[in-house]
């Protein structure tokens, strides 16, 4: 499965990008438990929930954007959002990671952040 979480579109480059992220994941961690119940037993999820952190236009958040702010992957797993989200995830026996996946080269090597959510009990 996969899931843009656009409903709070992060503000420009003036210092609320995090607490903007951590809101994302907050939004994410009240669906989580829903989300897992409904494909644990489906083959359309291929044993794993993917989610889309999203920029104030609704794409997904590239590394450049974050460079602007001095933000890494690691101060967005610090955030209060990621927190919430990793304890709805144990819950349901599941893991939880941030991704960077590569988006492009051009003009210059950027990735995006995805939300993974997988190895939940059956």
């Amino acid at each position: 499965m996969t899931a843009k979480d656009d409903e709070t579109p992060l503000p420009d480059a003036d210092g609320g990008m995090l607490e903007a992220i951590s809101a994302q994941l907050n939004r994410l961690s009240e669906r989580v438990c829903d989300d897992i119940s409904k494909h644990r037993n489906s083959s359309d999820s291929g044993g794993f929930l993917l989610y889309y952190l999203t920029d104030r236009n609704g794409e997904p958040l590239k590394s450049t954007q974050m460079d602007g702010v001095a933000a890494t992957k690691i101060d967005i797993e610090a955030c209060a959002g990621f927190s919430n989200l990793l304890e709805q995830c144990k819950s349901q026996s599941a893991s939880l990671r941030i991704d960077e996946h590569f988006y492009s080269d051009d003009p210059q090597p950027t990735t995006i952040y995805r939300v993974i959510v997988d190895g939940w009990a059956e």
